[in-house]
Formats: C-alpha cells, structure tokens, sequence
C-alpha cells in the first residue's frame, strides 16, 4: 500500500481525531493531480464542521502557492484580521502556516491580548499548533484546560503543544486521557505515556491493538508508525498473524517496510506460510517490500527470488527441527503408539537428508526394548541392499523413473525440482497405483514443494489413508497446492487417533480461521489431561510462532510435566530473542520448584545461544542473566506501586464508567459458533461444525467437572452459580448431549448446557431455565442443566 493512499484511508475514519491528525501530516506531501482530486472529494463529503474546515484550509493553501503575498507583513496581517468584527478564520489559519520565525512572539502577543481562548473551536487547533511551535511555558497554563475540550480536534492539538512547551503538566491528565470515549485520544494518550513509562505503554498500545473494537485497533495502528519499532515488533508480527482485513494488513506492513531488517524476513515468511489465499497475497506484498527495502539499502546481496527461496529452505528446516525435538520427547514415552509414531516421524525426515532426525534414531535405538520398535530404526539405518543400486548422485530423471528401485526414487523425491517433477509427471500415477505407503511419504512432500493446484488429484485420495505418516505428508502438501480438497475431510481429520495428524488437520484450520484455531489450541493447552496439552504443544510447533507467542508462555508458567515443559522449550529454543528470554526468566520467579529444575538449565542454555548467535549486546552468558534478574527487580518495583496511569487500574475505570474499549490483550476469544468457517468453507451445515466443536470443545457424556475452591468458574468459592436463563437455541449436539443457547440478554454471551438425559431441542427452539454454571471460557458459558420452565 502507498504511504499516501494509506493516510487518505484514515481520512474515513469515524474518529475526528484521528482525521486531524491525518491533515496534520498530509499537508506536507507533495500533491500528484490524482491526489488533489481524491482530496477534494474528501472535503465535499466531509460532514463534522472542524475538520471540513481544516480540509478547506488546505486546498485554500494549495490554490494560493501561485499567489503573490500581500505586502504587508504576517503580524499585520494577523492584526488586521484580529480587529475586524466577523473574523476570517480561514484566512487566519492559512497565515499562521506561515509565520516567519522572526514575527512569531509579536503574533503571539497579539493572540493573548484579543483572548484567543475564546476563538472559535474550528481555528482553535491551528493557533494551538501556532503555540506548539511559538510559544512559551507561560502559554501552557492556557492551553492545559483545552485538554479537556470536548472537540477531539482541539483536545488532540492541545496535547501536542503541552507535550512540546510543558510536558509534566501531561501527567496529570494522563489518565483522563487514557480513559477518553475518543479512540483516537486514546491511542495518543499511549503514545505519550511512552516517555515516562515505556513497558506501561506498551501494554497500553497492546490492549489497544487487540481489542474486539475496531475503532480501536485502527487507531493504535495509526499511532504505531510513532513508537520505536524494535519495541513493538513482536506484537505488529503477531497482529499480522491475526488479522484478517487485508487492507489493516497492509497499513501494519507499512511499519515493516520502512523499518527493513534481515531478521524479520523468515517471521514473516512463517506468517505467509500458514495464511489463506487472499491475506497470503496481501502478507507476500509485504515480504517482498522489505526485500526490495533490504536490497536497495545494500544489506543483502541476494535477488528476491534466491532470497525467498533460501528463507523457504530454512522455514523447513526449522519446522522439522521443531517436530523432530517434540519427536525425541515422545520416545521416552511408555507407550509403544507414542514412540512408534515419533519414530515413522523421525524415519521420514532421516529419509529427506536432516541429519539430526537420523541421530536421534541412533540415539534410542540404544534404549529401545521392543524388538518390533528397533527392527524398524534397523531397517531405516542399516547397510544397502546388496543389488546393485547406482549411487545418489548419477541417479537420472528419465522417462524410466518407475523403473527405479523404490529406494532410489526416494532419494531423487527428496532433491526434486519443478522441472524434474514436469519430466515424471505422467509416470507418477502408475507409481502411486503400486507402491508402498513407505514410498508415498516423499511422493506427496515432492508435490507438496515443486508441483501445482493441478497435481492436487494426485494426493486427494491419500486423505483415506489409515496410515499417520501419509495423511500429515497429505495434508502438508494439499495445504500448499489446493486447500479446498481438504474441507470435505477436516472435521474427520482434526478427531485422528494420531496425535500429529489431529495437530497438522488444525493448523490447516487456522490458514481459514485463524482466531478460532488459536482458541481451540488453548483449550487444549489447559486440559487436565497431561495428553491433552502435549498434543496442543505440538499442535502450537505447527503455527507461525507470533501467533502462539503468548499462549506458550502462559502455559509454561502453568505447567508441572518435565517432558511438556520441554516441549514448549524446543519451540521457544527455535524462536529465541532477547525478550523471550525475559519472559522465560520471569515465569522461572513465580513457577514452584519442580518446574524451576527444569526452567533452570532451560535458561543457562538459552543465554549461551543468545550470546553465540550475537542477538544481544552483553559479552556473556553470565552477564546476560545478571541484567536480566536486574530488569526482572525493576519491573517487580513498577508492578507494586501500580501507577493511576496502569493498565489494570485504566481498565477498571473504563468498566465503572460503562464504557466497553480497550480489551485485554493476548486473550483470545472462543466463538462456539464458529460455524462461519466450516459452513463457509464446506456448505453442509452445522452438523460439520459440531464433529470440531464437540470433539474438541463439549464436555463428555459423564458428569460435569466439579469446580475447585477458588477456580474462575466459582464466584462464591466452592459454590456454583445458579442462574435462570432466557435465549434461542442456536446449536443443538445431534448425540444429545448438550445445547448451545443465546441468552436474550446479551449478544455476547453463550452458554453450553450439558443435559444428562437425551433432549429433543432443535436449532431456533426457545429455552427458558435454570441451570448451574461450572466454567467460563472466553465468551463460552459451560453449564449443567437444573430445571426446564
């Protein structure tokens, strides 16, 4: 998106504030006749009287560059237009653009003696911008009571002339501010909080920038092009992630572009990866604005497309680093499934030439006990066939490649390219008719790489495979070529007995609904069951890491298994920054000792990779940890004394004023209507929506789970709320065994109601009862039914 077109996009802003701000800037560009009369179509559209005025101002502006000025000078000018009885404020703003230096404190003294105070809210802002540039701390005692002006323009120029002439006198004001009913003022308000307390603004601009408003979220956007990149670069990646609007998209990709840095490239890569057709457009635009920034600054020396292809290369790699370490995990597992999967897993990468994967089989085929288990790593690892196989690299792609040995087209699968795969097109069918689930593996990751949307019959009938290692290979590739051949199979694929099928059929998922996907992996994430939460850190090593940044974290710091704690180590391990290794440090204060002695060696090797890798500015190791537990005590320091001007207390203000703006960030909504997306993308209904929803989400067919003292479904402690509840049926569980209702009391709100006995409710029937509520997830209410009325 074009600079100048994305500020013309802020002029629809419902937000007068964020208007001003944006012809505050734009009068310094230098005009293309197309934008001239794309602006006055602005201002002949424009309804609020300030800013109409302030666009007349401009074009007026504009039309007078070819205009001698008069010969009197800028103060009698001004004077002149002072004296007169029915002031020409136009005129008076359009002078004070430009006030030489030299008459400005004569022009000012003008201004005090004729009560400028009291002018006219449409001038009002240009002579406070007049005052930002000219005057003097003296002038702030004026202008702080315009502060609380009711016109946004005037309040937001206020702010700007105290932050110049007096910005202490802004601390004081800083939580009327912060609380303001204008979206606009209060992403300012962020901005500037920015200088006293930089942490605080930042979970300011965060709350903003992810709240449900989407007022909101455009006005933190607005305003984020004035932060310090580096401080909020993890959350515009992760806001990119999220997003959907491909146009918010690309207003967020303009901070990257002009901010180009090499190490932001495979962030967003990642992002593209697992993003749909048109956001992946949108996010591709943006990878490839910043290469283009990168080149022409002369800090790569690469093409964009060898580039592209490298960052490719590495995004792989570190994907099956990834699986491979959650793969190592699993083999200390006592159940023989778990281990068998990870070692097909880890077989299939050895096979495609990653060395680590190979070592990790060598590694337990030491300590692996059952003979059928080893027979395989064996076969996997042991000598060649004693036929007579040419070597790998004189195999040829011929028009004889089916009269390979299997497993020399194995080898030629895993280096094949467009071009090779165009020469075997034909041949692969026949292939496929006969060979090994074994031999298909490479087959679908080959077509998955190098083919196109047309080789995607080729792979559809994979999808009935009742083998794992095929139907991740599958779906891995479809997801690329053609995702839509996926959608008839997903609701089936995301309840797989295998844990990784389950886990790449959700990431899938998230490429059309990303939010939703996110929010089932975080059920998953606290589940009782310690399965349950493996499963979904798996699922998590599967999404680009922006996105499951938080939700990672969160869970480290409640987590009590080794091996799961260790699964959420090797993800972090790939995605390591200096920030994320604070965030580590500060769950190892608040963890119980049995997480400690794994969070402990967890932080000793992290340190020494951030110092190999040069991504901090201490020497050491040892040095790094130091200033960390120092940063860690100052921020402790900050959070006891809970300044007015905190994002808790600000958010406490809001609700008792009744408003419902900033939202909490990082908290990730579950809609159990999420019927949008499979309805959307398959057609079929609702029935396609409960096989996710209730094989993920729904409470089981055996008693409620009790609620714990003090747990958040409890208002009382050990004690469940009881409530009478009114609504419409909105989904009705074709087992039976629960009912999804919309209260009559708010949009917001739904509510599961587990039934312990097979109900004839359907879809739009009404419900009125009581029922008791056992667990509040996000905007799901999960309740046991007591009485129907």
């Amino acid at each position: 998106m074009d600079p100048v077109q994305a500020l013309f996009e802020d002029l629809r802003s419902p937000d007068s504030s964020i208007r001003f701000s944006v012809l505050s800037r734009i009068e310094g560009i230098d005009w293309t006749p197309d934008q001239l009369l794309a602006f006055r179509d602005f201002e002949k559209s424009e309804n609020d009287p300030g800013s109409k005025f302030h666009m007349r101002m401009i074009l007026a502006r504009l039309e007078k560059q070819a205009v001698d000025h008069s010969e009197l000078s800028h103060l009698a000018q001004v004077e002149s237009i002072l004296r007169k009885p029915e002031r020409d404020y136009l005129s008076l703003a359009i002078l004070l653009e430009t006030i030489p230096r030299s008459e400005a404190p004569l022009v000012a003294m003008a201004f005090r003696e004729n009560r400028w105070t009291e002018f006219s809210s449409e001038v009002l802002p240009f002579i406070l911008q007049f005052f930002k540039r000219y005057g003097s701390y003296e002038d702030s005692q004026e202008i702080v009571p315009f502060c609380r002006h009711p016109d946004p323009r005037v309040l937001a120029a206020a702010v700007e002339a105290l932050e110049k002439l007096s910005p202490e006198s802004l601390q004081g004001l800083i939580v009327p501010l912060l609380v303001s009913p204008i979206h606009g003022i209060r992403s300012r308000a962020v901005r500037l909080l920015y200088k006293w307390d930089p942490l605080e603004a930042i979970r300011h601009f965060e709350a903003l920038l992810f709240s449900e408003d989407p007022a909101d979220r455009q006005a933190a956007l607005f305003h984020a092009f004035f932060f310090p990149f580096p401080d909020i670069e993890p959350l515009m990646l992760r806001f990119l992630s999220v997003e959907d609007s491909s146009t918010t998209i690309a207003k967020a990709g303009l901070l990257f572009r002009a901010n180009p840095n090499t190490e932001v490239l495979l962030k967003i890569l990642e992002i593209l990866e697992g993003s749909a057709t048109e956001k992946r457009k949108t996010i591709r635009e943006i990878l490839m604005g910043i290469i283009n920034s990168l080149i022409q600054a002369g800090l790569v020396d690469k093409n964009p497309e060898q580039l592209i292809s490298d960052l490719k290369e590495t995004f792989r790699k570190k994907r099956v680093s990834q699986i491979s370490e959650q793969c190592r995990i699993a083999l200390r597992s006592d159940e023989s499934e778990n281990r068998l999967a990870a070692i097909k897993r880890l077989c299939e990468f050895s096979g495609l030439g990653f060395s680590d994967s190979e070592k990790i089989l060598k590694d337990h085929l030491e300590v692996e006990k059952l003979p059928e288990l080893k027979s395989i790593i064996v076969n996997h690892l042991g000598v060649p066939s004693s036929e007579a196989e040419p070597r790998e690299d004189v195999i040829e792609i011929s028009d004889s490649f089916e009269s390979l040995l299997p497993k020399q087209r194995i080898k030629v699968l895993a280096t094949l390219d467009s071009k090779q795969l165009a020469k075997i097109r034909k041949q692969i069918p026949k292939i496929l008719n006969s060979c090994s689930d074994e031999e298909k593996v490479p087959f679908a990751q080959a077509i998955g790489r190098v083919g196109n949307k047309e080789d995607s019959p080729l792979l559809s009938p994979f999808l009935k495979s009742p083998e794992p290692s095929l139907l991740v290979a599958a779906i891995e590739a479809l997801s690329n070529l053609n995702p839509d051949v996926l959608f008839p199979y997903l609701p089936k694929l995301v309840q797989h007995s295998s844990d990784e099928v389950r886990a790449t059929a959700l990431r899938v998922f998230s490429i059309f609904d990303k939010k939703q996907a996110l929010a089932l992996v975080e059920q998953m994430m606290f589940n009782l069951k310690p399965k349950q939460r493996s499963l979904a850190i798996l699922s998590a090593s599967q999404f680009d890491f922006p996105s499951v940044r938080g939700l990672l974290l969160k869970a480290m710091e409640r987590e009590k298994e080794t091996d799961n704690l260790r699964r959420i180590q090797a993800i972090l391990k790939e995605n390591l920054d200096e920030e994320l290794f604070f965030e580590v440090n500060r769950i190892l204060e608040i963890t119980d000792e049995s997480s400690r002695e794994v969070i402990r060696p967890m932080i000793e090797e992290f340190s020494q990779i951030l110092i190999r890798d040069g991504k901090s500015n201490c020497t050491s190791a040892k040095e790094l940890i130091e200033t960390t537990v120092k940063k860690l005590e100052s921020e402790r320091k900050k959070k006891e004394a809970q300044p007015s001007y905190s994002l808790q207390n600000v958010k406490k203000i809001r609700q008792q004023q009744g408003k419902s703006g900033a939202s909490q960030p990082d908290k990730i909504g579950l809609d159990p209507g999420f019927a949008k997306f499979t309805v959307l993308a398959f057609g079929i209904g609702v029935i396609l929506t409960a096989v996710i929803w209730f094989g993920f989400l729904a409470p089981g067919s055996g008693t409620p789970p009790k609620i714990k003292p003090g747990s958040s479904g409890s208002k009382g402690g050990t004690q469940a709320e009881q409530i009478e509840l009114k609504g419409k049926v909105v989904f009705s569980d074709p087992g039976g065994q629960g009912i999804l209702v919309q209260s009559e009391k708010s949009s917001k709100e739904k509510y599961y109601i587990h039934l312990k006995q097979s109900s004839s409710f359907k879809k739009d029937d009404k419900f009125n009862g009581k029922v008791k509520i056992y667990r509040r997830d996000a905007q799901t209410v999960f309740c046991e039914l007591i009485v129907i009325y």
